[in-house]
């Protein structure tokens, strides 16, 4: 399961159908003939401060779709200005007086970041690009982010070649999928499991569990996460609101076979599945399924109109398993991945 970890839901207004930005198109424009630099003009890369970063965002954002790119800049400015979150990450580009380029790099709980990458004015050459991803992939490594991924809508050859050059690998072809209330089960579902929820103390417990999970999983399998499995963990319980009730151990026959991480927004009804793992011997059964079920049981507890998860499209047994549990595909990403400190 690939975490939806820094990426936000919304809802469209027009249709009543749901909708959600989870990441965006980062269209460059390139010049055909090299742009002569005079002094004035000499390109200067550095962060934005918070009291401008609404301008800087909506450069960034340029890409989501009509109608949410101002709604997404208003809601990460005011969280910038108030400082809820670290404005440290978006940079800019500038030419005398003039922002000719834009990019965040968000740095998340548990070593982890999400990049932006590098929006473009008209007519500016694309080496502006290369100079802010190098300069923003600098400011990650110094904070101490061990992998960082970039979720794009879709990727130009000349965004794939500045990702590569800046040490991105395609990672994964993304399905985000979807259920609404309307398939959720009415009472606790019956089944062949027990689920057990996960407290402090058993942190260790957890984290090996988890990473059991992860031996021989489909899902991204070229991500090869280098972060400690207690990274992971924080990186998860930062997603949305977290709650301990909501992370559960799956046990069969006294023994831990699988678990199940939700994440909760209240603000627009959804309620997340993190992590859904079946250590290997465990396999095969069905199990998938029934945690499935109750974790849209869960979703109905809370009172939330839907659940959203994302999956790698190449894992075909759970991209079936979601569909028969009443998932649709809304939205495809590429997804594109860099270690840090090799």
């Amino acid at each position: 399961m690939y975490s939806l970890q820094g990426m936000r839901p919304r809802q469209a207004s027009r249709s009543g159908k749901a909708t959600w930005v989870v990441g965006r198109c980062a269209a460059l424009c390139r010049q055909s003939e090299p742009m002569s630099e005079t002094p004035q003009d000499a390109l200067t890369i550095a962060a934005v401060p918070p009291k401008d970063a609404a301008e800087a965002l909506r450069l960034v954002f340029g890409g989501l779709a009509e109608g949410q790119d101002e709604d997404y800049v208003r809601t990460i400015a005011a969280a910038m200005q108030s400082g809820e979150i670290p404005a440290a990450g978006l940079l800019e580009a500038r030419r005398g007086p003039r922002r000719v380029g834009a990019a965040w790099f968000q740095v998340l709980a548990g070593g982890a970041a999400l990049v932006w990458p590098p929006r473009l004015a008209p007519g500016e050459p694309v080496e502006t690009a290369s100079r802010l991803m190098a300069a923003g992939c600098q400011r990650l490594s110094d904070a101490g982010v061990v992998a960082a991924n970039a979720i794009l809508a879709s990727v130009a050859p000349e965004e794939d070649r500045l990702l590569r050059e800046a040490g991105f690998m395609p990672l994964a072809s993304l399905f985000y999928m979807a259920c609404e209330d309307s398939v959720f089960p009415e009472a606790r579902p019956a089944g062949r499991l027990a689920f057990e929820p996960w407290r402090m103390t058993e942190q260790e417990r957890l984290a090996q569990l988890v990473q059991a999970t992860y031996e021989g999983a489909l899902d991204c399998p070229a991500a090869d996460d280098p972060r400690s499995p207690e990274d992971v963990l924080a990186g998860y319980r930062a997603a949305g609101v977290f709650s301990p009730d909501h992370w559960l151990f799956v046990r069969h026959e006294g023994r831990d076979v699988g678990c199940l991480l939700l994440a909760d927004h209240p603000a627009v009804g959804n309620m997340e599945l993190v992590y859904l793992g079946v250590v290997p011997s465990s396999r095969g059964q069905g199990f998938g399924r029934e945690i499935c079920r109750h974790a849209q049981w869960l979703a109905r507890q809370a009172g939330r109109r839907r659940l959203v998860a994302a999956v790698d499209s190449a894992n075909l047994p759970a991209v079936r398993m979601y569909a028969a549990a009443g998932f649709s595909v809304w939205d495809c990403r590429a997804a594109y991945g860099k270690r840090f400190g090799a």
